[in-house]
């Protein structure tokens, strides 16, 4: 992989931690009129957003495929990521937060 790819996959990985924070801050505050900072369920998604992002780094990842493909490959990485998240929220005893 060049550098450019690296910092490109770098960058995707941030913004979408970003978004991923963004829309747990903003659901929380339309579901309790307050802005709510859960630090457990915060890290524990974040970590599964990270464990869910490494296995789909590929150097393909900027040529261009069909729309079907696409929507497959999110599909299959966002199952993946709610199950990883589902197991360590069991796994950690953190499903009464």
């Amino acid at each position: 992989m060049k550098i450019r790819d690296r910092i490109l996959i770098l960058i995707f990985l941030v913004v979408d931690l970003l978004l991923l924070n963004l829309s747990l801050l903003i659901t929380a505050f339309v579901h309790y009129h307050r802005i709510l900072i859960i630090p457990y369920g915060v890290i524990l998604l974040n970590i599964s957003w990270v464990i869910t992002f490494l296995p789909f780094i590929n150097e393909k990842l900027f040529i261009r495929h069909t729309l079907f493909s696409r929507i497959k490959d999110l599909v299959v990485k966002m199952l993946i990521y709610l199950s990883i998240a589902s197991f360590l929220i069991v796994l950690l005893n953190l499903d009464n937060i």
